[in-house]
């Protein structure tokens, strides 16, 4: 019985030193060590994909300020105390988004909830993934989903398929956590 020898399949180094991917096995892992673009990547025999930011990676906290809040129709109020964090990470064309809104306001029932995300540019096809948002201070939660809207920054929260958001003060939440393609 002759035993094979397994491939390596875990290189780490800099992005500038890092292989092509059509030159190392479909899988193969690599650890890319540079300090703006900390991350874990994956080959799959074209491209290097990103599967993870490393652990190291910095966060981009957004203050209230900096963030504009629209709806598709009426009005999204989000006042300072109802933003209790937003942040975001960009890791090579990926961006990572995560974020906590608590007691804002609507009205005219719109169909989308609307945050611009400053100093990003959503690229490729629109990505989703599910929000958990409420209309009555997360008394009752519901799933949603969340939008990051190709050739904008925009990131956009809907309630469930063919909803609105109700017209309440001070008891709409938003909490989301989602990845997206940007532009470098």
């Amino acid at each position: 019985m002759s035993f094979v020898k397994p491939r390596a399949i875990l290189q780490r180094g800099t992005r500038a030193a890092q292989p092509a991917a059509t030159a190392v096995a479909v899988g193969t892992i690599y650890v890319v060590t540079d300090a703006a673009d900390d991350a874990i990547e994956r080959s799959n025999g074209t491209t290097w994909d990103v599967i993870v930011p490393a652990s190291g990676s910095a966060w981009t906290s957004v203050a209230h300020g900096s963030l504009t809040f629209t709806a598709q129709a009426g009005t999204w109020t989000v006042d300072l105390a109802d933003l209790v964090y937003f942040k975001f990470k960009k890791v090579g064309s990926r961006v990572f988004l995560k974020g906590a809104i608590l007691s804002s306001s609507t009205s005219s029932t719109p169909t989308e909830l609307r945050v611009t995300v400053p100093g990003v540019t959503f690229s490729g096809n629109d990505s989703f993934g599910f929000t958990v948002y409420t209309q009555d201070a997360f008394a009752t939660q519901d799933c949603g989903q969340s939008i990051c809207r190709t050739s904008s920054g925009l990131l956009v929260f809907k309630p469930r398929t063919g909803g609105t958001w109700a017209t309440v003060t001070d008891l709409t939440g938003v909490i989301w956590n989602l990845v997206g393609e940007c532009s470098a």
